[in-house]
């Protein structure tokens, strides 16, 4: 009878090891002044959770970093929201505010979470749009297609709605490389738009 006990403890202890081990959404402040961190989970419509962030804080927000919960996030202080935040994402472990010094910008720099499937140059051209957001030259993006052609999943995690020739996105749920521009919300919503413009260009065979 003991050791049955033992065998179901043992058990249930492995099984709740993968809730233990689910990654959650940090944001961090890599600038030189205090600015306020806040995050919702618009998925189950939770209130908004803010933290004061001195220079160099984090602040684990407790929101699971996974494609099924979508945050909203911003950055602020006394003059207001701060390096093109407001901003949705999904699946990231890190929103680290920071000073971009090749265009010299404050924006949020992106990480998403283990197993995300993206190449580092991917996550970074998509950091760089975030930070020019919306951005007057044309970016050429991996995204997934979400909610049926109506918003695009990035590589950094942002989340964005599509517009412009959407019939050039991949399926819903595949991946995909297209071209195009990012513009402000449109009216009545505070989600960025990728205007879709063309495939991306796939090298000639030889």
């Amino acid at each position: 009878m003991k050791a049955r006990f033992l065998l179901v403890a043992c058990f249930l202890f492995a099984c709740s090891l993968p809730l233990f081990a689910q990654p959650t959404m940090t944001m961090s402040n890599g600038w030189n002044q205090t600015v306020t961190g806040a995050a919702a989970t618009t998925t189950q419509n939770n209130q908004v959770q803010t933290h004061t962030l001195a220079p160099n804080q984090s602040w684990d927000t407790g929101d699971p970093a996974n494609g099924n919960t979508m945050l909203q996030i911003k950055f602020s202080n006394s003059s207001g929201n701060l390096a093109n935040t407001p901003v949705y994402i999904t699946n990231v472990v890190t929103a680290k505010l920071v000073y971009n010094q090749t265009y010299g910008v404050l924006t949020v720099q992106l990480t998403p979470a283990t197993g995300g499937g993206k190449h580092e140059h991917a996550t970074a051209e998509a950091n760089v749009f975030l930070a020019m957001k919306p951005p007057t030259r044309q970016f050429c993006l991996e995204v997934d297609v979400l909610k049926g052609h109506k918003t695009l999943l990035l590589a950094n995690g942002m989340v964005v709605a599509a517009t412009g020739k959407v019939a050039l996105l991949p399926p819903e749920g595949k991946s995909g490389c297209v071209c195009g521009k990012g513009l402000p919300p449109a009216k009545g919503s505070d989600m960025e738009q990728f205007e879709v413009e063309k495939r991306c260009d796939t090298p000639k065979k030889k």
